[in-house]
């Protein structure tokens, strides 16, 4: 995947449009970098540059979005806090890039240019691997996403 399919899929699958579909500027990714302490891996870097703000329906329900992203890292660490009682923490080159209903967040801590996602849901005491890259972890969810927007167009939910 890359952000012209993906971009193709959002707009076919009716998840957006033209208008609902906003990037980062070369200073907003500068800025989450600074935040991450760290360069971003090239995918995750292509993502932002073009859905970094917004991406219609796609992942609406998880915070990773400009500039929300920028304080991620923080709340995942009190999240970790208050769950977890310092049992368990971050590894230091963590980037956490999404969090879902403040019980469940999504990261990458090695440096290569498509990194493994691990998730992280309360009360587990661990964190697991779920993407072998970060592509494969946003084709998982545009699945999902389009599944669910093919199950409840026309219906009297449907926003």
């Amino acid at each position: 995947m890359d952000v012209k399919e993906l971009h193709e899929r959002l707009i076919r699958s009716g998840l957006a449009d033209e208008n609902s579909i906003q990037g980062c500027s070369e200073y907003e990714l500068a800025e989450i970098a600074f935040a991450a302490r760290r360069d971003l891996p090239t995918s995750y870097r292509e993502f932002m540059a073009t859905f970094g703000k917004k991406a219609g329906k796609f992942m609406a329900d998880v915070d990773m979005f400009y500039p929300g992203v920028l304080s991620l890292r923080t709340t995942a660490d009190e999240i970790l806090d208050d769950l977890e009682q310092q049992r368990l923490s971050l590894p230091l080159r963590a980037f956490v890039f999404g969090i879902r209903y403040k019980e469940q967040f999504v990261f990458f801590a090695d440096s290569t240019d498509d990194p493994e996602v691990c998730h992280y849901f309360s009360g587990d005491l661990k964190f697991r691997k779920i993407a072998d890259s970060y592509w494969d972890h946003i084709e998982a969810e545009l699945e999902e996403a389009e599944r669910n927007e093919k199950e409840t167009r026309g219906k009297y939910f449907d926003f």
